[in-house]
């Protein structure tokens, strides 16, 4: 087994469970809003590269706190 894909698996269940917890069930409102901030990360990465500005957490993290 791929350490990355177990550790990747690992969190992605992790993840899930803690958002089953909070919101009581998983509905498909739910998976529409976490594709949609995988969309926002995939494409703020994208956008970011394209520019030559490279990755930063901090402006991320920002991008990530005003949509939340």
């Amino acid at each position: 087994m791929n350490s990355v894909n177990f550790g990747a698996g690992s969190v992605a269940g992790i993840v899930g469970a803690f958002a089953t917890f909070a919101f009581g069930h998983w509905t498909e409102a739910l998976t529409f809003l976490l594709f949609a901030i995988g969309v926002d990360v995939v494409t703020g990465v994208y956008a970011s590269i394209k520019e030559g500005r490279g990755l930063s957490s901090a402006v991320g993290s920002a991008g990530l706190a005003k949509k939340g």
